[in-house]
């Protein structure tokens, strides 16, 4: 028996398509997830069906705690649907800006969490083995930025939204000239259109590592072309010149993440996770992700209250 997707509200609308807050049912159950459309016929051209395949192809094996999966696929006569999983919780953009607001920001231990979850997540990813074809598939997610990584009501971390992936398995091919991902968060190599591997993630990374302990942001400009150009440099302000709580020990992780050369980064992000995880524990020995849902929740509380709200009455609804 086939699922039936039944759409509550709409999120968010884009130049594709538009996401929708979804119920999924099947032989009497009930869950809720996200419907992402796309149009039908802005899939007319060949680069826009690849991107398409390359999406779903990249995404849907996936299965990892910290990765935002893909649930399902289908198509009507007029549009195409990915069913993806409902994670209640804000981007960790919404979270800077919110936090700026009320002036509440992550603790120290707080930043290592979030950044040793995401690495968990990529470095699935970067070592991700199809269980089908048995052999090695590495995918690079190439789009790392605070608007893809999303932190949960429940203080969990996600990377969200392959959608540029690269991967042995993509059919698009980026264009020399071309630029796929958000500059800010750049590295070097990619500016140049030169080699680059996994690193590439690594780097995106630190940079938001960097901002969020810093409360700054790091590559900023007038323009695309300036900021391009400040990555170029790759002057990378010492995090305790803004921050005198980032210890020596902590500093010298985030300024190897974001080496400009990529050979003098750390060789994978499976290295950054055993230093984060030493570094988060020697500082706070009896931390959880309690921990961090409790900052979430100071921060979000309003927001967290209105959701339950609306997810109820839209069920009621229903």
């Amino acid at each position: 028996m086939k699922p039936i997707y039944k759409s509550l509200d709409l999120l968010k609308t884009g130049g594709f398509g538009e996401i929708y807050r979804a119920i999924q049912i099947k032989e009497g159950l009930k869950r809720l997830v996200i419907l992402k459309t796309i149009k039908k016929k802005l899939i007319k051209t060949k680069k826009i069906q690849d991107q398409f395949e390359d999406e779903l192809r990249v995404t849907f094996p996936l299965i990892h705690p910290n990765i935002g999966q893909i649930i399902d696929y289908y198509e009507d006569k007029d549009k195409v649907f990915f069913v993806m999983e409902y994670i209640q919780g804000k981007t960790v953009r919404e979270l800077q800006k919110k936090s700026d607001k009320v002036k509440k920001y992550m603790s120290i231990p707080e930043v290592l969490y979030l950044i040793l979850e995401s690495c968990k997540g990529l470095s699935y990813a970067h070592n991700f083995i199809d269980s089908f074809k048995k052999s090695k598939s590495p995918i690079i997610h190439r789009d790392i930025s605070p608007q893809n990584i999303m932190v949960t009501y429940n203080g969990r971390v996600k990377v969200i939204d392959f959608g540029v992936a690269k991967a042995k398995t993509n059919i698009n091919i980026t264009s020399q000239g071309e630029y796929k991902g958000k500059p800010a968060y750049m590295p070097p190599e990619y500016i140049h259109g030169k080699y680059y591997d996994h690193r590439f993630d690594q780097f995106s990374l630190g940079v938001i590592f960097w901002e969020l302990l810093t409360n700054k942001k790091l590559f900023t400009g007038k323009n695309y072309v300036e900021v391009l150009k400040k990555i170029d440099v790759c002057d990378v302000p010492l995090p305790r010149f803004h921050n005198p709580e980032v210890d020596h020990e902590l500093q010298e992780i985030v300024l190897k993440m974001l080496h400009s050369n990529y050979r003098k980064r750390f060789s994978h992000l499976g290295e950054v996770e055993k230093e984060l995880e030493k570094k988060l524990y020697h500082l706070a020995p009896s931390f959880t992700p309690g921990v961090f849902q409790d900052f979430v929740d100071s921060v979000f509380k309003s927001e967290i209250l209105w959701e339950k709200a609306k997810i109820k009455s839209l069920l009621n609804e229903d």
